[in-house]
């Protein structure tokens, strides 16, 4: 659930991205000394490289996810060995006193 929310913020930011980099380009006064194919081609190349790294970040959002999975289990794990630990240390003290 909480990589959903990840995945939709970074979407927003992508679209955030890549509206100011264009509405910056299209803003100066070279622009419009570009042919309309080349202004096409900038567009587009900006698209492809966001796009590129847009997918990166979904990738390490899918990475990290399965690693807080493996986290848990090992959390459980160590939860297991504390308590055997705390059990191992009552019959101790049971033994010492006893």
């Amino acid at each position: 659930m909480a990589d959903d929310i990840v995945r939709r913020l970074a979407g927003e930011q992508r679209r955030r991205f890549i509206a100011s980099m264009l509405g910056a380009a299209e803003s100066t006064p070279w622009w419009s000394k570009l042919a309309p194919a080349e202004q096409r081609a900038y567009r587009d190349r900006v698209m492809s490289c966001v796009g590129v790294y847009h997918d990166f970040m979904l990738d390490v959002i899918k990475v990290s996810n399965e690693d807080s999975v493996r986290n848990e289990h090992a959390l459980t794990l160590l939860e297991a060995v504390h308590d055997s630990q705390r059990r191992l240390e009552r019959q101790q003290a049971a033994v010492t006193s006893g």
